[in-house]
């Protein structure tokens, strides 16, 4: 009974030649060349290198396009309209827009927006040209329109990478990083909950019912108008509301300033004592009085005694400066409109130009009879 061959020795000369084959057929531009980061030597120039998995590979594979650079960092480009792309800047926060003319191996930058934090890492440019972005290091998430952030929210991570739209550019999925989470975020409710609207002031709301008693104090500013306030609800056979300033630890300052602060929010306009009592109405008086003067500091003055101001001032200071002048320009309105309402004639010094009967009911205003 003979033997099988063994078969292993017919194989080693084909591998090897296989072996050969793949070594004499592979790409001539897979060899490394060997960078110094850490010194200033011709090593480093690295214009018209492309990596790869297995090192740098040179080659003319890369134009350098000439132009000024508009920051220090470009952390992403986004293609906008009219063959422009979005650049997201660092550090600085700065957005600029990119017209590169490749034929001519050069480009321009101009800045068209800027936000609060220092580094822009994704850019989104939306259907109806508003511009959705990311930053880092605190996961801000901006919405711009014409170059003005119209909304602005903080994702739970230290950086938002990337964007990607979705159902025509209704929503977006948003990329973090640190944690690495994936959000989805319906731009049209983003948009509506960044607006910045004035509070709705409670105290005009309750006024304008007419029959209860309101009052806006502050103990730290007057205290015997204070008093004066409660004593005035407590007599009044109607509902009443006594809208009082308490200090709170939550606000970020030393609560044994407490009535000093209180006194500085009047002062500054934010919060003006007033009276509305529907009994002096009933005398045919204006009902509503002014009871504090006019603002004498500035309202930074007040809020920068905060810490929860003091913090997204120094967090994002173009918005914190942006927000002080909005709220500047309604404590300005409000007591415009509060100053206003309190020089009003009472009804004893105005036409009375809808007599009622005993009921309180409308009635026709008849000529008195002629005298005989």
């Amino acid at each position: 009974m003979s033997k099988q061959k063994n078969p292993r020795p017919r194989l080693i000369p084909l591998a090897l030649i296989l072996g050969a084959a793949c070594t004499l057929g592979a790409d001539p531009l897979s060899k490394k060349t060997e960078i110094d980061f850490y010194r200033d030597v011709p090593s480093r120039d690295m214009h018209g290198l492309a990596s790869r998995s297995d090192g740098l590979v040179a080659g003319p594979v890369l134009t350098d396009l000439k132009g000024k650079a508009p920051s220090e960092l470009l952390w992403c480009l986004e293609p906008a309209p009219g063959g422009k792309w979005l650049a997201g800047c660092g550090p600085g926060g700065r957005i600029v827009e990119v017209s590169a003319d490749p034929s001519a191996k050069t480009y321009s930058a101009r800045e068209i927006a800027k936000v609060g934090d220092p580094q822009v890492y994704a850019l989104k440019a939306l259907p109806d040209g508003s511009i959705l972005a990311g930053t880092s290091p605190t996961g801000g998430l901006y919405l711009l329109r014409g170059g003005k952030v119209a909304a602005r929210t903080g994702l739970p991570a230290d950086s938002i990478f990337d964007f990607v739209l979705l159902d025509g550019g209704k929503s977006v999925l948003a990329a973090t990083g640190n944690p690495g989470c994936i959000y989805r975020i319906d731009i049209a409710k983003f948009a509506a909950a960044g607006k910045t609207n004035s509070k709705k002031d409670l105290a005009m709301e309750a006024v304008a019912y007419g029959s209860v008693y309101v009052a806006r104090v502050a103990m730290g500013s007057n205290d015997s108008h204070t008093v004066k306030a409660f004593q005035e609800a407590e007599a009044w056979p109607g509902p009443a509301i006594i809208i009082a300033y308490s200090h709170c630890i939550a606000h970020g300052y030393d609560l044994s300033q407490g009535l000093d602060h209180q006194k500085a929010a009047v002062n500054s306009g934010y919060w003006p004592l007033m009276r509305y009592n529907p009994a002096v109405r009933a005398e045919g008086k204006n009902p509503f009085f002014l009871d504090s003067r006019p603002p004498s500091i500035p309202l930074k003055d007040y809020i920068y005694n905060e810490s929860r101001y003091t913090m997204l001032q120094r967090a994002h200071p173009d918005t914190a400066e942006e927000l002080l002048k909005e709220a500047t320009d309604d404590v300005e309105r409000t007591w415009r409109v509060y100053a206003g309402r309190a020089a009003m004639p009472g009804r004893e010094s105005s036409p009375n130009i809808s007599p009622r009967n005993g009921n309180g009911h409308e009635k026709a205003a008849t000529a008195a009879p002629p005298e005989e």
